[in-house]
C-alpha cells in the first residue's frame, strides 16, 4: 500500500503542529554502519548486502542516492544496483543504466530478518552531490516540498526505516551563507513528514544527518542545536583531515584523535577530539547523545621517496599504489592493509603514535596511516566515556575485513571491536 498519494501535508498544518517537537536522544549507544553499494564492483572480492553482519549494527545506511538538481527528486544513481527487475529510473545519470536488476536496496532491508532491531536507512547526497543543488532545494519551501514528497515515496516503496541526509557541505563550496539555517528547515519539514507518515503506517522513522568535522565546515553550515530538535542523531565524519594534494605531499595521518604539542595551530584543529569539542562548544553539550563519532575503516597511503623518509612531516613522492581489491590510489581498505602485511610481515615497521593515538605502518616504499582495534577503542573511550556522545559510525562497513581475509580473531574485526567497547560503556555508564 502506498501512503504518498496526496495524504501527506509537508508544509501547513503538520509543520505547524511539529515546529516545537524535540526528538529525544537515544538511550543506548548506536553503531551506525555506512554501506557503499558500489563495493559490489570490487574485483575478486565483491561485497553485497548479504555480506553485512546485521547483528553488529544498530543502523545500516545504504549509500548513496542522488537528488535531482532541477526538480529536486530523489533518484538512483545506479539503477542496476539499487532497483529491482522491472523497475526503471526515469531520470538516470546514464541513459544506458536505467533498468533495475540487483535490487540491493530491498536486499539491504531484508537484513531485518537477521536482526529485527536493525534500522535500514538510505543516505541522500554524498560526495557526488553539489552543495549548490542542496542549497537551491533547501532555501525555498516549494522546492523542499518536491524533495520531501519524492523522498517519502522511496521510504514507502522500499519499506525503509528512515533516511540520512549528507549535504557536503552547507555554506561551503558553491553553497550560500544562509545554508545552515536552510538545513534546519529541511530537517524540520522532514521530521513533520515522517511524523505524518507514522499516522498511516504505525512505524517510527529515523532521521539522521552526515556532517563534516572541521572548524570551517562547522562554522559555515551547522546550527547544531537547531538540527538536534528534529534528528535522531548526527554522524560526525571526524577523519580524512589530511590527505595528499598537489600542494600538501608530506606524511600526515588522516584520522588522529589528539594533536602533538609541536603541531602548528591550524594542524591542532585537525583531530577528532578538536572536532567533537568544537561541536559541543556550539551550545551542544545538552544534546551530546545526538552526536555520533565517525570512524573510518580505510587507510591513507603515501609513496616514500626513500626508506628513511617515513616520519610525520617528511616529503613523499605522492599517493601510494592502488589496493588489490579497491583499486583506488592513495587509499586502502582495512582488509587490504592487513592482507598486505600478512604477505610479508618482516618487511613492515609497526608503530603507534602515543600523541595522535593512532597506528601507522611503513616499508621501504609505502607509508599507511589507519585505525585498528586499539585506536578505535581509544576513540570510543573519548567519545562515550569522556564526552557522552551517542555512539559510533563506521565508514564504510565494506572496508572492514568482512571475509576474514586476514585470518584474525573474527570477521569484521573493527566493527566487532567497536561493538565490544560500546557494550562495555553501556554497562559501565549505568553503574
Amino acid at each position: 500500500m502506498s501512503f504518498c498519494r496526496g495524504g501527506l501535508y509537508f508544509l501547513g498544518v503538520f509543520v505547524l503542529q511539529f515546529l516545537s517537537l524535540n526528538v529525544a536522544a537515544q538511550e543506548s549507544n548506536v553503531l551506525v554502519c555506512y554501506y557503499n553499494s558500489e563495493s559490489y564492483y570490487r574485483p575478486e572480492l565483491p561485497f553485497e548486502p548479504a555480506n553485512i553482519n546485521a547483528t553488529l549494527c544498530t543502523h545500516v545506511i545504504y549509500s548513496y542516492l542522488g537528488m535531482g538538481a532541477e526538480i529536486y527528486n530523489v533518484y538512483s544513481r545506479n539503477p542496476g544496483l539499487d532497483l529491482g527487475p522491472g523497475e526503471t529510473e526515469p531520470f538516470p545519470d546514464d541513459p544506458d543504466n536505467s533498468i533495475g536488476e540487483l535490487d540491493f536496496i530491498r536486499k539491504t532491508v531484508v537484513l531485518r530478518q537477521d536482526n529485527p532491531a536493525v534500522k535500514v536507512l538510505v543516505s541522500i547526497g554524498g560526495p557526488l552531490q553539489s552543495s549548490r543543488s542542496f542549497s537551491n532545494m533547501a532555501r525555498h519551501v516549494a522546492n523542499r516540498t518536491l524533495f520531501i514528497r519524492s523522498l517519502i515515496k522511496y521510504v514507502d516503496l522500499y519499506e525503509l526505516d528512515g533516511i540520512d541526509l549528507y549535504w557536503k557541505y552547507p555554506g561551503n563550496g558553491d553553497g550560500r551563507p544562509e545554508d545552515g539555517e536552510s538545513f534546519v528547515y529541511v530537517m524540520r519539514d522532514l521530521r513533520a513528514a515522517f511524523t505524518n507518515l507514522t499516522t498511516f503506517t504505525g512505524r517510527n522513522y529515523t532521521l539522521t544527518g552526515t556532517l563534516g568535522c572541521t572548524k570551517n565546515v562547522i562554522d559555515a553550515g551547522y546550527d547544531v542545536t537547531g538540527l538536534a530538535q528534529y534528528v535522531d542523531f548526527l554522524n560526525l565524519l571526524c577523519f580524512d583531515f589530511k590527505m595528499y594534494t598537489d600542494s600538501t605531499s608530506n606524511i600526515a595521518h588522516h584520522s588522529p584523535l589528539f594533536h602533538k604539542e609541536s603541531d602548528s595551530d591550524p594542524d591542532k584543529q585537525l583531530t577528532a577530539a578538536y572536532g567533537v569539542d568544537y561541536f559541543l562548544s556550539k551550545n551542544a553539550t545538552s544534546v551530546s547523545r545526538k552526536l555520533v563519532l565517525g570512524i573510518s575503516a580505510h587507510g591513507r597511503t603515501y609513496e616514500l621517496g626513500a626508506p628513511d623518509y617515513n616520519n610525520f612531516g617528511q616529503p613523499t613522492m605522492g599517493l601510494g599504489p592502488p589496493g588489490s581489491f579497491t583499486r583506488q590510489q592513495g587509499i586502502l581498505s582495512f582488509y587490504e592493509i592487513c592482507h598486505e602485511v600478512n604477505k610479508s610481515t618482516s618487511a613492515w615497521q609497526f608503530r603507534y603514535d602515543h600523541d595522535y593515538r593512532i597506528p601507522y605502518i611503513c616499508n621501504d616504499i609505502m607509508w599507511i596511516g589507519y585505525d585498528n582495534e586499539i585506536s578505535v577503542k581509544e576513540k570510543i573511550d573519548f567519545a562515550i566515556g569522556t564526552k557522552n556522545l551517542g555512539g559510533i559510525a563506521i565508514d564504510f562497513i565494506d572496508y572492514d575485513d568482512f571475509s576474514n581475509l586476514c585470518k584474525s580473531w573474527v570477521s569484521y574485526p573493527l566493527a566487532s571491536a567497536i561493538k565490544e567497547r560500546l557494550n562495555y560503556w553501556e554497562i559501565n555508564k549505568k553503574r
